[in-house]
């Protein structure tokens, strides 16, 4: 456990210091907001992705339905499929 604060606060530290770094410059707001936007963004893919994965699972368990027909009653893409059928077998 002691090693895992240890870790935590120096990520912090280099975090803290990178941040430091970006406020000093003058363009550091704006890769700031480009960062957390990034950041964000991925925040939101997974969370959708996530979603997609218990909804699909869900309906496998609730009507005994093949990972196709989740995903087709869910109206998931052909393109994205392959995707969470190596996620989900």
């Amino acid at each position: 456990m002691i090693f895992d604060v240890k870790k935590r606060e120096m990520y912090y530290e280099v975090l803290a210091k990178r941040v430091e770094g970006l406020k000093r410059r003058k363009e550091g707001e704006k890769e700031m907001g480009k960062i957390l936007d990034e950041v964000r963004d991925e925040g939101k893919r997974k969370g959708i992705e996530e979603t997609k994965i218990i909804s699909i699972q869900s309906l496998m368990e609730s009507m005994n339905w093949s990972i196709e027909e989740a995903m087709k009653a869910l109206m998931i893409p052909p393109n994205e499929q392959e995707h969470f059928i190596k996620i989900i077998h």
